[in-house]
Parts: C-alpha cells; sequence; structure tokens
C-alpha cells in the first residue's frame, strides 16, 4: 500500500516508478482477492455445517475470487516481465532507454499487460457451472450413503462444462504451462547474447 502511495507522488513519477505502482497494486488486488476463498476454507468450515457451506452465493464467491486472484497474478506476471525487459535495456542499450523506455511506453505495455492477463482467463468464465447436487446429510449436516438417517438436501458444487472435462490436459496445458513458459521465453530472448 504504501508503495503505490510514494510511486504515485508527483515527485515520484516515471516510467519505472509508474510499472512498480501497478506492480503494488496488482500484487495487493491479488491478496484481497484470496480473502472469501480463504474465509470459506479457513473460518467458514470450522463454524458451519458442510449445507451451510454449499450455498449457491459462496460457491459464485469462490469462484469469482478464484478467478480474479488467478487473472491478477497473470498480469503481474507481464509486468513483471516488462521490468526485467525495461531492465535488459538500460543495461545493454543505455543511450537508447530514454528513447524506448518512456512514460507513453510504459503506459501501453502496463494496458497491454492488464489486456493480455484478462484474455488468458477469459474463457475460464464461459466454463465453469455451479449446478445443484441432491445428497443425503447426517444430523450433523455432513454427507452420509445410509438412507435411514439420511436426510435429502440439495448443496451446490463448481462444475466444469462438458468441453472443459473433454479436453482437460489440453487445457491445463493452454491455461498453466502456456502463459508461463512465454514469459521465460520472452525474457530468454531479452537477455541471451
Amino acid at each position: 500500500m504504501f508503495n503505490i502511495i510514494v510511486f504515485t507522488r508527483k515527485s515520484m513519477i516515471s516510467p519505472y516508478n509508474l510499472i512498480y505502482a501497478h506492480l503494488a497494486f496488482v500484487d495487493l488486488v491479488t491478496i484481497i482477492a484470496y480473502v472469501p476463498r480463504a474465509w470459506q476454507e479457513l473460518v467458514r468450515q470450522r463454524i458451519y455445517s458442510f449445507k451451510e457451506l454449499r450455498v449457491y452465493e459462496w460457491e459464485i464467491a469462490s469462484f469469482c475470487s478464484l478467478f480474479t486472484a488467478a487473472t491478477l497474478h497473470q498480469i503481474s506476471t507481464w509486468i513483471t516481465i516488462l521490468l526485467a525487459v525495461w531492465r535488459y535495456i538500460a543495461i545493454a542499450y543505455p543511450l537508447k532507454e530514454r528513447e524506448w523506455c518512456n512514460m507513453k511506453a510504459a503506459k501501453i505495455f502496463i494496458s497491454a499487460a492488464y489486456t493480455v492477463g484478462f484474455l488468458i482467463h477469459l474463457p475460464n468464465l464461459f466454463e465453469i457451472n455451479v449446478v445443484a447436487i441432491d445428497t443425503l446429510l447426517d444430523s450433523e449436516g455432513y454427507p452420509t450413503s445410509n438412507r435411514t438417517i439420511g436426510v435429502p438436501t440439495t448443496v451446490y458444487k463448481t462444475h466444469l462444462w462438458e468441453t472443459r472435462k473433454t479436453s482437460g490436459f489440453l487445457a491445463a496445458i493452454f491455461y498453466a504451462f502456456v502463459p508461463r513458459i512465454t514469459a521465460v521465453i520472452v525474457l530468454s530472448v531479452y537477455t541471451y547474447k
């Protein structure tokens, strides 16, 4: 939080400080985005029964929390790559650094990092479905297979659409491997001499 305040002061405005401020902002919001999920996993599980945990609203909140955190983490990765490339330019091409690494370029590349990070995770919004599941719960509110003591109840759970289930390996490669290997390749290309 203090990083954002310091780097956005008028006397501190520079292309590098703009990148640092956005990196601090994205990291701060990423941490905040995990709070609902942490609350669900760490606190609510100790207080509420299974039935009370699996309500529709909490499943939606949990998914939104994870989607936001994953998207912001991706944005943070791209801003870090931008910073690394600019540092390389400052060392390898010191006479061109002021021309290439100016405030206009910083704004363009930071906007691109936000756009790319969001677009990479956008398909996840359309592949998740919250479904109602009929189950039997015991007197304490936990799932049971015993039909004599079980009470029929509807709980909610997040599921992947059928298209994602059938192409799970390809989706894992696209959403997990490709963005990270792209970052490694970009950094390798700029640091190889």
